[in-house]
């Protein structure tokens, strides 16, 4: 008995070992690049990330991300994007996301086609400075993550696509360069 109880043991340990190995090498492969800057400009740095799913659904796309990092370590994130206030999108959502977002309103964006992007508040009403927007274009997922209350962004520079290298930095420039509008961190 004590034999099967250590074989089994033995087992599991390996394959939770080896589904950490994995997980991490695709982590490792992640396909985005998020160039974040301070405010301050002190600290640049690069994140990566990997967009696992996105899907649409009665007004509310869902995607989850992981990330990998520099310690090794694992992050996923959930994250519901209602693009309405109504009613009923509320009670659409659901409760299993790490973050529920609120949006804020939309930007079209003109480069080889019509681009659609939409920006997000996350407010916890319990905590203090970790306000942040969130400008989502549904052909790349979310493209800044604005910390409203120290200044500091993460922007996509890099999608593992050559050819959206230039699309992209045209697009989160049109979005960061509206400073005044769409980008502005202080509209409620």
């Amino acid at each position: 008995m004590a034999k099967i109880l250590c074989v089994i043991l033995m087992t599991l340990t390996t394959a939770v070992s080896t589904a950490r190995q994995v997980e991490q090498s695709q982590a490792k492969n992640a396909s985005l690049s998020f160039i974040r800057i301070n405010r301050n400009g002190h600290q640049i740095d690069t994140t990566y990330k990997h967009l696992n799913s996105i899907a649409f659904k009665d007004s509310i796309y869902y995607l989850t991300y992981t990330t990998l990092d520099a310690d090794g370590d694992i992050t996923r994130t959930s994250y519901e994007l209602p693009i309405s206030n109504s009613q009923r999108t509320k009670r659409l959502l659901l409760d299993s996301t790490d973050y529920r977002l609120k949006y804020k309103g939309l930007m079209y964006l003109k480069y080889d086609k019509q681009y659609t992007a939409y920006k997000f508040l996350f407010d916890d009403p319990n905590a203090d400075d970790e306000e942040m927007n969130y400008y989502f274009i549904p052909e790349f997922g979310v493209v800044i993550f604005r910390f409203r209350a120290w200044g500091g962004y993460e922007r996509l520079i890099n999608n593992g696509q050559q050819d959206d290298f230039d699309r992209l930095f045209y697009l989160t420039e049109k979005i960061v360069s509206d400073f005044n509008g769409f980008y502005h961190p202080t509209d409620e």
